[in-house]
């Protein structure tokens, strides 16, 4: 299982050494879990270093769990890192500044996550960014307002209606293996000079050819 996940995070992350700003599902996923389960400033170090990020950032693992990952997101946003290609539908830097921008506002407690109907308003400002009317309706319809949500969770929404709209890939993947790829980088252990080469075939075994696949299981956040 273990080896298992290595391979398939580094296809998906390191098949390519594209760099670039902007963020993609697995950028978003990785980052919001790192937040959530592994709070402490050595891992998120390792981290970054995975993702090549060499800008120094400043990590509170005081912060609630959920303004650790808005921080994150708001700085890994506009800096260059791996894991970018153009088979993945990506959230440029004016896109994210947007929605969380309204997100803050949104968000009164500062503990960083909105009600359900907070997030409708999202998506009546910005659901332009979709491009496609039908596609708005149903992100409008898939909105529990009984349901609290964090950013991450606007974003990988988001991100899904663009991949349904310009025919890239989202690339969600189980929560529990993103937990376990990024242990492994806790634990040192660093396959992907020997994989990132196979990348695509590992995908395509594991996944399929980029088709959308979706399967990341997450309920967001219930007060």
């Amino acid at each position: 299982m273990h080896l298992k996940t290595i391979l398939i995070f580094c296809s998906l992350c390191l098949f390519t050494d594209t760099m670039s700003d902007g963020l993609n599902a697995l950028h978003i996923q990785s980052f919001q879990v790192l937040t959530r389960n592994f709070n402490d400033n050595e891992t998120v170090k390792k981290v970054f270093k995975y993702f090549n990020i060499d800008k120094e950032y400043e990590y509170n693992s005081e912060d609630s769990t959920y303004v650790r990952a808005f921080k994150m997101l708001e700085f890994v946003v506009g800096v260059k890192k791996l894991g970018h290609h153009d088979y993945f539908a990506t959230l440029n830097e004016y896109m994210f500044k947007e929605i969380s921008t309204k997100f803050h506002e949104l968000d009164l407690n500062n503990d960083g996550v909105i009600k359900g109907s907070e997030y409708m308003e999202i998506v009546t400002l910005y659901g332009h960014f979709v491009n496609r009317g039908n596609l708005i309706e149903d992100w409008k319809k898939n909105v529990n307002p009984d349901y609290f949500y964090e950013l991450s969770d606007v974003l990988l929404d988001l991100l899904q209606y663009i991949a349904n709209n310009t025919n890239k890939s989202y690339l969600k993947i189980y929560w529990i293996c993103v937990d376990i790829f990024i242990e492994n980088i806790k634990k040192d252990v660093s396959p992907n000079d020997i994989y990132a080469q196979d990348g695509m075939k590992l995908i395509d075994f594991y996944f399929g050819p980029y088709n959308g696949y979706s399967s990341f299981t997450y309920t967001p956040y219930n007060k």
